[in-house]
């Protein structure tokens, strides 16, 4: 009898030790592969997080070579770049890009900031850059700057030399000329709406001549704006030379059109140069040319016409002072299919020197 019931007991209750592990073991890898996944998923997302977020630093030392080789390929002298600061919602900043030919040459020596981050440039937001920095170039016996021999000239490459005909051959004809286009029909702006302001902070300019004597335009400041197909230049600087001081100015307005294919179309554009400058001298081959004052105006209308006024009292070394007063008016000088045409007949000039 007590085995009895001890033996229904055990058989009733159903929960041998075989039967627990059991219904454990099999609850266990359908619950482990999800957690395994979603932690897999987690720290790949993290990975990507992480590298889109180090990209610009990342990168800033590739760009920094990559400045420096593109500028080596075209100039001569040592070229250098001293940092480049990348980022997605900070300034970009390339620091000290010089270029030094020698002495007997000159120096550039530049740095720039944008303000907007990467984010914003990549968004079509407008751009904001900031330039600083100083040239200075030695003067050539022939009063040119000795600085634009650092330019690499561009080597063209030769023509293929085509095969002479075998005997009995047929001469090829000539290409045929390219299909003449369509004048372009005006078109905006290729950057659209986006403002474009480059704000020149403070450039130094400086030429010295074999004796030593040195000519300064310094502190070159004020912005350059590019919105809506309207340019605007205001540039002002002291000028310096043998113990002068001067002042130059320097405004453009212009208000451009562009073609169908987003080139300028300078037949159709409007603008007008101002130039003021005092006081400042300029070594040439004549000799030191020095300018007590120089003011210059010219425009140029949608419909083509032109004009030029100069107002200029200078003397070129130990010679005497002399004033140099022009007027010249051009009704256009473009044909009708745009290009420049110089027509004589179209042209009236005023020229008055004492």
């Amino acid at each position: 009898m007590q085995s009895d019931v001890i033996d229904n007991s055990n058989s009733s209750s159903g929960n041998t030790p075989g039967s627990k592990s059991g219904s454990k073991s099999g609850s266990k890898p359908g619950n482990s592969m999800k957690r395994t996944l979603i932690k897999a998923g987690g720290i790949v997302i993290g990975l990507v997080i992480v590298l889109v977020a180090c990209a610009p630093m990342l990168l800033s030392s590739y760009v920094r070579g990559s400045i420096e080789q593109e500028i080596a390929a075209r100039v001569e002298g040592a070229v250098a770049v001293k940092s480049v600061s990348l980022g997605w919602f900070s300034p970009q900043k390339i620091e000290g890009i010089s270029i030094d030919g020698g002495p007997a040459v000159g120096s550039v020596t530049l740095s720039t900031e944008v303000e907007q981050g990467l984010w914003s440039l990549a968004m079509g937001g407008d751009v904001a850059l900031a330039l600083s920095g100083s040239v200075v170039s030695a003067i050539g016996p022939d009063g040119r700057f000795a600085l634009a021999n650092c330019v690499k000239s561009s080597t063209s490459t030769p023509a293929a030399i085509a095969a002479p005909a075998s005997a009995g051959s047929r001469p090829s004809s000539p290409p045929s000329a390219p299909p003449s286009s369509p004048p372009s029909s005006p078109s905006s702006s290729p950057l659209g709406s986006r403002k474009i302001t480059i704000d020149i902070a403070d450039i130094d300019l400086r030429a010295k001549s074999a004796d030593g004597t040195e000519y300064a335009i310094e502190n070159l400041h004020g912005p350059i704006t590019f919105v809506d197909s309207k340019l605007s230049i205001m540039l002002e600087a002291i000028a310096a030379s043998r113990g002068r001081t001067g002042k130059c100015a320097l405004e453009v307005d212009a208000d451009i059109v562009f073609g169908a294919d987003g080139s300028i179309d300078v037949a159709k554009t409007s603008a007008r140069v101002d130039i003021d400058t005092n006081q400042v001298a300029l070594l040439t081959a004549a000799g030191e040319i020095t300018i007590d004052s120089f003011a210059l105006i010219a425009e140029k209308l949608a419909s083509g016409a032109c004009s030029l006024r100069v107002d200029s009292i200078a003397r070129v070394a130990e010679a005497a002072e002399s004033r140099v007063n022009a007027v010249v008016d051009a009704s256009s000088l473009f044909g009708t299919d745009g290009n420049f045409v110089l027509d004589p007949a179209l042209i009236t000039a005023r020229i008055d020197i004492r």
